[in-house]
């Protein structure tokens, strides 16, 4: 994983009422990370001395490196309560979210589980890639979408369906239920899965997915441990 680096804040975005984006750059450029990756936070007055890991919302070419953070306990507070010109460390970008090209892909999230999903998502139609996209981003309310607005504008590209859905908004414009794999509309035998959220969303996504015939290679899976963050 290498050494530890030194981020520098330089800008806080709201997103949902609990939920923060935190922009920041090391040594003045933003993280060499491919679409997907993800680093480790750490504070060295936490017992958390292994760090966290965070999904850097982000995506290549963008001007800051990006991590979006739901407020759920002292360690995600001490990450939101960052300000500008604030500085923690951080480690390398690592992993390998992003296993799939040029395959039809359907993302599935919930909460703070988009983050990976929409660095590859922008990533993909940054660089003009034309593959079949679908997300679909399951949440409590209406509030609680994160991205909406950047999701919606990009859903007007032609390889890209967007598909919200919302478990505790009777009166939302989305789809008021719970999302199951059934819920899924263009699936073919080249389809790769990408899903990312609670252990409990993404264990019982993964089930479902395999139960309905998909094959476990063709499936890319990311858990959020510890976040209430979705239905």
């Amino acid at each position: 994983m290498g050494n530890k680096l030194i981020a520098t804040v330089v800008g806080v975005l709201k997103q949902t009422p609990d939920v923060l984006s935190i922009n920041f750059l090391v040594n003045g450029k933003p993280l060499p990370a491919e679409a997907g990756q993800y680093i480790s936070v750490y504070f060295d007055d936490t017992n958390v001395t292994e760090g966290k890991a965070y999904s850097l919302s982000s995506c290549p070419g963008d001007d800051n490196s990006q991590i979006t953070v739901k407020r759920v306990g002292l360690f995600s507070n001490k990450i939101c309560n960052l300000k500008m010109g604030d500085t923690f460390e951080i480690s390398p970008p690592y992993g390998f979210f992003d296993a799939f090209i040029n395959q039809p892909a359907i993302f599935i999230g919930c909460g703070v589980g988009i983050s990976p999903l929409f660095s590859i998502i922008r990533n993909e139609i940054n660089n003009g890639g034309n593959r079949p996209m679908e997300l679909y981003y399951s949440n409590k309310t209406n509030d609680d979408i994160i991205f909406s607005e950047q999701l919606l504008e990009m859903s007007e590209r032609k390889n890209l369906s967007v598909n919200f859905y919302v478990t505790r908004e009777p009166k939302s414009i989305y789809y008021r239920k719970r999302f199951t794999v059934k819920d899924l509309k263009n699936v073919t035998e080249n389809t790769c899965f990408y899903i990312c959220g609670t252990t409990e969303f993404t264990r019982s996504i993964w089930r479902q997915l395999v139960e309905s015939g998909v094959s476990e290679k063709n499936i890319s899976v990311e858990v959020f441990f510890g976040a209430n963050n979705g239905e």
